[in-house]
């Protein structure tokens, strides 16, 4: 997993007359040396990082700005702060894919909505990394976060001239070869990632990261022996990466190997370590199209407790009912897949085909009607003829 580098700034406070259990209340004290607080606030604010205390984080790296306006370090380490660092640009590539599995409206409920929520934080780290390059233009690393956070926020041009300067200042460096190349498949622009990933592989042959992220992009290109290529050597550089197995196992199941896919999404689960919807999903669709229900039933419960607005899982989980002849769930899970997006065809048509398999002649009619004025794909040759037939059937009663 590809984590951003955070600077270990440890200041040698022995040195200054003044005990290392120096409190911060001490630095009002004006007999104090200014150097003393200083580095007491940038240590307690590493400190702060380093345990995932933001807010601290932020008062700690403010009162040192306070005291010395021109520290880079204090202002980066803020910077840090408000975009909680790490950031996981493969988390970006991987739940953008939900798209693909689930349709457009997974992308409102990819890890978006975080984004947006902290949309005021990232722009403060913007700002902070701007000022922290200001005064050190020549850290490759300031321009590497701050990068990534403009890639957070899908600000890709802006994201990739930010880790192209910092390349040009340490160009061997593998890490910001592989960030820009995912940024560059965020961007769709293939070739350029395929190359930054390569030269990664170069620099580091070792790591894992060049190899799973051409992978994705490969898989992307449906080139999907190359992906799997990719994934499994991956997956021989690092056995316990987690997004190598999630990779292979996602080409598996878009190529219907869905026997080869569910050891690799088993071992993800195991790697993962956290609750991720789309993990759930896609393990639970193999496990059905493997024809283990219930196994598919509880992966779709799971998600659903995880993603409760997603329209698609609702569908889903509706189609595995209806194989567990369980009707009256499936129609729950499908009108409520309606009433969360009112434009899904194929919510409808399977909604229309339980009704009219129980005999409910006037709400399957409905639903294929329905179909028919949401659909934009082509439509199946029996639903025109089945209106006709119900709506006969529905007149005569």
């Amino acid at each position: 997993m590809i984590v951003y580098l955070i600077f270990q700034m440890m200041f040698q406070l022995s040195i200054y007359p003044i005990s290392l259990q120096t409190s911060s209340a001490d630095c009002a004290d004006d007999s104090l040396v200014v150097e003393t607080c200083l580095g007491l606030y940038l240590e307690q604010g590493q400190e702060s990082l380093d345990t995932q205390d933001y807010e601290q984080a932020i008062i700690d790296y403010t009162q040192a700005i306070h005291i010395d306006p021109q520290n880079a370090t204090a202002y980066a380490g803020r910077a840090r702060a408000y975009a909680r660092f790490p950031v996981l640009i493969p988390a970006l590539n991987f739940t953008d894919q939900a798209t693909l599995l689930m349709g457009p409206a997974s992308a409102e409920i990819s890890g978006r909505g975080d984004v947006n929520d902290r949309s005021e934080d990232y722009e403060q780290a913007l700002s902070d990394y701007s000022t922290a390059i200001e005064i050190n233009p020549t850290n490759a690393e300031l321009y590497d976060e701050r990068g990534s956070v403009y890639a957070l926020l899908r600000r890709h041009d802006a994201a990739i001239l930010d880790f192209s300067r910092a390349i040009t200042l340490q160009s061997d460096n593998a890490d910001f070869f592989v960030r820009r190349g995912f940024t560059y498949q965020l961007s769709e622009q293939y070739d350029l990632a395929i190359a930054d990933f390569t030269q990664s592989i170069d620099l580091a042959p070792d790591t894992s990261d060049g190899y799973w992220g051409r992978g994705l992009v490969y898989f992307l290109l449906k080139e999907y022996q190359k992906s799997i290529t990719d994934f499994t050597q991956a997956i021989e550089v690092d056995p316990n990466n987690f997004w190598s197995y999630f990779g292979r196992g996602l080409v598996h199941y878009d190529t219907k190997d869905f026997e080869s896919a569910l050891p690799d999404l088993q071992r993800a689960f195991i790697l993962s370590d956290e609750d991720w919807w789309v993990l759930y999903y896609l393990r639970g669709s193999t496990f059905y199209k493997l024809a283990l229900y219930q196994e598919a039933l509880e992966d779709l419960n799971q998600a659903i407790d995880l993603n409760s607005l997603n329209y698609g899982l609702y569908l889903a989980r509706g189609i595995i009912y209806v194989s567990l002849d369980k009707f009256e769930e499936a129609i729950a899970d499908l009108e409520q897949s309606i009433a969360l997006n009112r434009a899904d065809a194929a919510s409808y048509y399977a909604l229309a085909l339980v009704y009219d398999d129980q005999g409910d002649c006037r709400n399957a009619l409905y639903n294929y009607e329905m179909f028919m004025v949401v659909n934009i794909a082509e439509t199946p040759p029996e639903v025109p003829e089945r209106i006709s037939a119900l709506r006969a059937l529905c007149s005569m009663n």
